[in-house]
C-alpha cells in the first residue's frame, strides 16, 4: 500500500478539520491502494506547535517554519490551513519542491500573490486542489449535469448568495477574519460556486460595506481598533452570452446561519437550492 505523508501548516479549526478528514478515510472509503498519516504539523509558536504534534501521534514533527515540511523530502502532500495572508509563500515553497498541495480558500490574499503563483505554474508539476467543497455536495454536481445538458436551456439570470450573522454583533473582537475581510472568506466560496455552474464571468462590479467603524482588539481589553475590511459585499456580474446576475457574501445578516442558497434561471427551465436545504434541488 502507498502510504501518503502529510504536513499540515496551520492547526486552528481548519486544520483541526483536516486532519480529523486523514483519520476518518479508512472508514468511508474501502480500499488496500493507499493511505495517509500525517507526519508533521506547523503553527507559529513552539508551545502550540507541540501541542498540535502532541494531538496528532507520538511521531509527528512539531516545527514552526513551514518549510522544514514544504521543503522536507520525506513529506509528500501539504496541507495550507493557515490564514488567508499566509498562503503565499508557502505555496510557492510547496510548488517548488513539487509537493501535492491541499489548500485552504482564498488561494491567495491580493491580486499580486495571485500572480505569483500563476508565474510558478509552468515548473509545478504536483496535484493540487483548493478547499471549494460546496462544488461537490451532491445536489450542485446534480445542478451542473443538467445546466451541461441543456437541461434549463441557454442561462438567463441568477441570483447567488452566502450569508451568515457572525460579524453582526459590534462587540465581536477584531480577529483575523475580521480583518481578512468577507470577500475573502464567504465570497471565495459563493463566488467559485456560481462560476462553476453558469460558466466563466465577463464583468463583475461590486458595492461593500463596512458596519462598524471600530471593534474591540482581540488579546488587549478596553482598546478598540478602526476596521478597514468590508462585513459584506453585493455583486452584480454579467455572463458571456450576456445574462445578467447577482453574488452576495455577508456576515452581518442577522438571522441567518451560514446560509448558501441559488437561482439559476433558463429559457427552458430553472434550477434552485434553498437556504439550509442543500439536500434538495
Amino acid at each position: 500500500m502507498k502510504m501518503y505523508r502529510i504536513g499540515i501548516l496551520g492547526f486552528g479549526f481548519i486544520g483541526k478539520v483536516h486532519a480529523c478528514c486523514h483519520a476518518n478515510l479508512p472508514f468511508y472509503y474501502d480500499q488496500q491502494e493507499f493511505g495517509s498519516k500525517i507526519t508533521g504539523v506547523c503553527t507559529a509558536h513552539p508551545e502550540s506547535a507541540r501541542k498540535a504534534a502532541a494531538v496528532l501521534g507520538d511521531q509527528v514533527r512539531a516545527v514552526t517554519d513551514f518549510r522544514e515540511l514544504t521543503e522536507n523530502p520525506d513529506v509528500d502532500i501539504i496541507h495550507i490551513c493557515t490564514p488567508n495572508d499566509r498562503h503565499c509563500d508557502a505555496l510557492l515553497s510547496a510548488m517548488a519542491h513539487q509537493k501535492h498541495i491541499y489548500c485552504d480558500k482564498p488561494l491567495t490574499a491580493t491580486s499580486a500573490e495571485a500572480q505569483k503563483i500563476r508565474d510558478a505554474l509552468p515548473q509545478y508539476r504536483g496535484i493540487s486542489q483548493m478547499t471549494l467543497q460546496t462544488r461537490f455536495f451532491p445536489t450542485v454536481l446534480r445542478a451542473k449535469q443538467l445546466i451541461t445538458e441543456g437541461r434549463i436551456g441557454e442561462i438567463l439570470e441568477f441570483h447567488g448568495r452566502h450569508l451568515h450573522s457572525g460579524s453582526s454583533d459590534p462587540n465581536a473582537p477584531l480577529k483575523w477574519k475580521l480583518q481578512a475581510g468577507t470577500v475573502a472568506d464567504l465570497g471565495s466560496h459563493i463566488l467559485d460556486l456560481m462560476q462553476f455552474l453558469t460558466g466563466d464571468f465577463a464583468s463583475v462590479s461590486a458595492a461593500t460595506h463596512i458596519a462598524y467603524p471600530d471593534r474591540p482588539a482581540w488579546g488587549e481589553p478596553g482598546v478598540r481598533k478602526s476596521v478597514t475590511a468590508e462585513d459584506n459585499m453585493i455583486a452584480a456580474i454579467r455572463l458571456k452570452n450576456g445574462a445578467a446576475g447577482t453574488v452576495c457574501a455577508s456576515k452581518i445578516a442577522t438571522g441567518t446561519e451560514d446560509e448558501i442558497s441559488f437561482e439559476i434561471h433558463g429559457t427552458k427551465g430553472a434550477l434552485r437550492i434553498a437556504p439550509l436545504d442543500l439536500h434538495h434541488l
